[in-house]
């Protein structure tokens, strides 16, 4: 019994210190991820001349919010300067960061000019860390912790298909039965002054796309116009937030002399058009916008009178896919042991003109804690069959068994038409707290462990 007494202070002791260095909002605890790649950042705070490591946040693919609690040592210089030193992953970005209240006054080591500007708000304008060390320096009269960190990491391979459009045509290869838009160019056309005239009223469609990968939701809208040489299109992009080379692209797919030709445009890919990144009127964050100019002979159309009218398809990458399994992250926020959260409803969805098949298993898990998160699985079912426009939803609870964090990931399968079968993983999140027991700050930690401590070696002694 004396044993126990002291190895109780002992761990109250450390987890009081392991809070004093790092801490996450209520509802985005921090987890690693077990099966999916993911980073994170260092922190660090110059103390006394020295760089000192306070924490190391791990992050995954959707942006959350992490605080840390800097040293008093830190926060007594008139200027704190703090490294963010991000690892792992692939693609790494930063919303926003602050001091308490306090927003930062210099920010070093990223490659955008507008750099500081960018983490100042969580606005969807966002930062680029991949393997950079961001320092930030903070200059106030009165600073207070936490440091607060808006932040998202990739894996090293962003998975996914392409967004289509017609949307029926997601997640299926483009033949000549697809679904297309329909275009006649007109004869006495007149090159377009893109991209400041287009007008969302002239769009050739308009569609809501919901990324799978943290970025934002938002509308994806195409135009076409022509003159007496060139087919011009434009694809503004607003869900694609984040500048990565080569791999965002987009392309427009004709039919022309009964074949499809592709013709693609990325910051690498110049030859039919020109990728850019920046607001506008649609979306005010920084966003993908490509333009195209295709010959008409590369049509095998000789002027636009000839031409008639023109069946067009559109695709565009940078995220993933328009998602058919939604959501695709839940967090139960914290739950007493021994009790259970409300349960948390998912929906497959069939957006496409084909068959879809729900596999068999429809899921599997990838764990650790698989066995807190029961799944009902309500209309979903193995070898399910979903027509064109139909679906199936299922249920997922909560209950812990323990205190402390938990997560699953619970990987979906389905198979579109004749296609190869495609794969969508839900996250889910929550935590587990002992009832009676009261969620205690640093300092109050740290007094606990020593009352607890001191009364061990007073029964050591008294033994």
């Amino acid at each position: 019994m004396r044993h126990s007494s002291l190895a109780f202070g002992f761990v109250l002791i450390v987890a009081a210190g392991a809070s004093a260095a790092a801490t996450t909002s209520p509802t985005n605890p921090a987890f690693p991820s077990p099966g999916l790649p993911q980073g994170g950042f260092e922190v660090q705070a110059l103390v006394d001349g020295f760089w000192s490591p306070v924490a190391d946040l791990s992050f995954g693919r959707h942006f959350r919010e992490a605080l840390v609690e800097l040293p008093a040592a830190a926060l007594a210089s008139p200027r704190v300067r703090v490294r963010l030193i991000q690892h792992g992953g692939g693609a790494a970005h930063i919303d926003e960061v602050s001091l308490g209240a306090t927003a930062p006054t210099r920010l070093e080591g990223a490659a955008e000019p507008e750099a500081l500007a960018l983490s100042l708000r969580r606005d969807h304008d966002v930062l680029d860390a991949f393997g950079r060390t961001i320092e930030v320096s903070f200059a106030a009269s009165r600073l207070e912790n936490p440091l607060r960190l808006t932040a998202r990491v990739e894996g090293p391979v962003v998975e996914g298909s392409p967004f289509a459009f017609p949307p029926q045509n997601q997640f299926q290869e483009l033949t000549a039965g697809s679904s297309f838009y329909r275009f006649t160019p007109a004869p006495e056309g007149r090159a377009p002054a893109w991209p400041e005239a287009l007008d969302p009223k002239d769009a050739l469609f308009s569609e809501r796309c919901v990324p799978t990968t943290g970025h934002p939701a938002g509308l994806t809208l195409g135009w076409i116009a022509n003159d007496q040489e060139n087919l011009y299109a434009a694809v503004e992009f607003t869900p694609d937030n984040t500048r990565d080379g080569d791999a965002d692209w987009a392309g427009i797919q004709v039919v022309a002399g009964g074949e499809i030709r592709e013709f693609r445009v990325s910051e690498e890919q110049t030859r039919w058009g020109l990728s850019r990144f920046g607001p506008t009127a649609r979306a005010g964050y920084r966003h993908k916008l490509y333009t195209f100019a295709i010959p008409f002979a590369e049509l095998g159309i000789r002027n636009p009178s000839e031409a008639g009218e023109l069946k067009l398809a559109f695709s565009a990458y940078g995220t993933a896919a328009i998602a058919w399994l939604s959501p695709l992250f839940h967090d139960f926020g914290t739950v007493f042991v021994g009790s259970a959260a409300p349960a948390a409803t998912f929906t497959i969805f069939n957006g496409t003109q084909q068959g879809m098949v729900l596999g068999t298993p429809w899921y599997t898990r990838a764990g650790p804690n698989s066995a807190v998160f029961p799944i009902a699985p309500g209309t979903c079912s193995d070898g399910l069959a979903i027509p064109a426009g139909g679906g199936c939803s299922f249920e997922v609870g909560f209950a812990p068994a323990s205190a402390g964090a938990a997560l699953d990931d619970i990987v979906v399968s389905a198979a579109f038409g004749t296609a190869p079968p495609v794969q969508e993983t839900i996250r889910v999140q929550g935590n587990g707290l002992l009832e009676g027991i009261p969620a205690l700050g640093v300092l109050g930690g740290l007094a606990l462990a020593l009352v607890l401590g001191g009364a061990g070696t007073w029964l050591l002694r008294r033994g």
